[in-house]
């Protein structure tokens, strides 16, 4: 069973806001910040284009409705925006503010399933690389984690000790999670609620099924008139909806995904990775007196929420809110360790731990980029491995938090991928602006701060989209010959006014060197200790009439 509480009692909730905050906020405010293509081309110009036609109700992205996504995280970013300017501080900090929410309500959470204090549950969610990454991106899945997280804590809240209101609340959040993200929402409550009735078959006396009728009411005033407006006024709506199905590719088994999921969810929890085997099992044993374990219904729960994802396409951070649970269950588990298994567990994890941060720690430091980052790194994992060496678990886990951090907050983004020079034509911000067959470079939209139009690669569609007036083209290398082509086949003049390199993310932010740079050149690189020739060059070329 959990420890005493390790914190003031009176300031517990605050304690863990302040300390999320903290550890999550570094770096968002970079463009060089993780990001991914899904932030920088969907949610950035959505919100980009959304506030500058003021099509609030209905968000757009490139001359269409964005209706393949609910809008309420694009209403919330559009709000910032418009109150506080766009930046990437101003979408950035709403993931920052959740996740430190989703660490508050997975220590709620556990003080329901096992009491206790719940701190270190809510430690070992921010010392998740899941959590750590992707609550620094203006993304969905962190506001879905959170929703869903505090529906499910409200509804258990009810189903243990009563109070209509709660029940009513649950509905409210629910609702607030599907309008972020759609069906996910209802999959990860909807097996919240069967691992609930299943493993906790005692309610509250107060707890009455009467309640449901003024929580559903609250879920369908909520939830349904945005999608009900859209079906009736877009045509597009349903259309859109079916293009989702079908890029999920559902099918029979994905035999091929069933590594990859089980990869994902163990990946997102790192380094409790090696640890989460035994607490799942922990989770589900009878105790010495045949009293069911109070945490059977979170591992059920993760059960039926992940039978899902072997039938359809998925994506590892779609795993995001199932991570409070597992770490739930890991903090369980660590807490009932005796001194000698849990040395061992914590050592095993600051092990894990070791190779993504000393990893990073040696790449930054060997090309130059941060010398500082590289050894604070190196010095925040050590703490980690004392720690762990002496069993001091809350202490371990809390210096985990800040490695991590230090990890994702300082050293990738001295790698400078997505950064843009500082030395852009002075007249760039009051000029048209446009990038060629892709958003890339990605950042060029915020660092503009608007929407920049993606014109044509080919040549001749290139040249009957380019405007009379002047206008300023990024072009990779391989799109040079393309713009030279359109600029005299429309009687216009493109002149090279900017050359640079930088880094891009390639489906994954570890792939962010040129796609053709193989092992020949990283070992050039290597041995040069420079990484200038694995950078994609670009050019900013002027088209204007001649």
């Amino acid at each position: 069973m959990a420890t005493g509480s390790w914190i003031d009692e009176r300031w517990r909730w605050e304690l863990i806001l302040i300390v999320g905050i903290a550890l999550l906020l570094p770096s968002i405010w970079l463009e060089t910040s993780v990001s991914g293509s899904d932030e920088s081309h969907a949610t950035f110009r959505t919100v980009l284009e959304t506030v500058s036609l003021d099509s609030w109700w209905l968000p757009q992205l490139d001359g269409e409705p964005r209706l393949r996504k609910p809008p309420l995280m694009y209403w919330l970013l559009c709000a910032s925006t418009d109150l506080f300017g766009a930046s990437f501080f101003s979408m950035r900090i709403w993931g920052v503010l959740m996740g430190a929410f989703l660490a508050l309500f997975t220590a709620r959470l556990f003080r329901l399933t096992y009491g206790g204090d719940g701190t270190l549950a809510a430690l070992l969610v921010l010392a998740s690389i899941g959590i750590a990454t992707e609550s620094r991106r203006a993304m969905l899945d962190i506001p879905l984690a959170l929703l869903t997280l505090a529906a499910i804590e409200r509804g258990l809240s009810w189903w243990l000790l009563g109070g209509g209101w709660r029940l009513t609340a649950a509905a409210a959040l629910l609702a607030g999670a599907f309008m972020v993200k759609g069906p996910p929402a209802l999959l990860f409550s909807g097996s919240a609620v069967i691992a609930i009735a299943w493993t906790l078959r005692e309610r509250h006396p107060s707890a009455r099924w009467l309640h449901l009728l003024p929580a559903a009411l609250t879920f369908l005033l909520l939830a349904l008139p945005w999608p009900l407006s859209m079906a009736l006024t877009s045509p597009l709506f349903l259309e859109r909806l079916q293009e989702q199905l079908l890029n999920r590719e559902p099918r029979w088994i994905h035999w091929q995904w069933l590594p990859s999921v089980a990869g994902g969810a163990l990946g997102l929890i790192i380094p409790w990775s090696l640890t989460l085997p035994g607490a799942l099992r922990r989770g589900t044993i009878r105790a010495a007196e045949g009293i069911p374990s109070p945490g059977r219904w979170l591992v059920l729960t993760c059960a039926v929420a992940i039978v899902p994802f072997f039938f359809i396409k998925t994506f590892e951070r779609y795993l995001i809110p199932l991570v409070p649970l597992l770490c739930i269950l890991v903090s369980a588990h660590l807490e009932s360790l005796d001194g000698r298994r849990l040395r061992k567990h914590l050592i095993a994890a600051a092990l894990l731990l070791a190779l993504p941060v000393l990893g990073f720690a040696a790449f930054v430091f060997w090309f130059h980029l941060s010398g500082t980052a590289a050894l604070l790194a190196a010095g925040a994992w050590a703490i980690v491995l004392v720690c762990a060496r002496r069993g001091m678990l809350r202490q371990m886990v809390l210096a985990t938090a800040g490695t991590i951090a230090i990890v994702v907050g300082f050293l990738l983004p001295a790698i400078g991928i997505g950064a843009l020079p500082d030395n852009l034509p002075a007249d760039i911000d009051t000029s048209q602006v446009a990038t060629i067959g892709s958003d890339q470079p990605v950042m060029v939209s915020m660092r503009l701060r608007r929407l920049i139009p993606v014109l044509p690669r080919d040549p001749e569609a290139l040249a009957d989209s380019l405007p009379s007036e002047k206008i300023y083209l990024f072009a990779s290398s391989d799109d040079r010959f393309a713009v030279l082509a359109a600029a005299t086949g429309a009687g216009r003049e493109a002149r090279a006014v900017l050359e640079f390199s930088s880094f891009r993310s390639r489906k994954t932010y570890l792939r962010f060197a040129r796609a053709d740079a193989g092992w020949p050149e990283w070992r050039r690189a290597i041995a040069l200790r420079d990484l200038e020739t694995l950078r994609p060059q670009w050019t900013l070329y002027l088209v204007s009439r001649k």
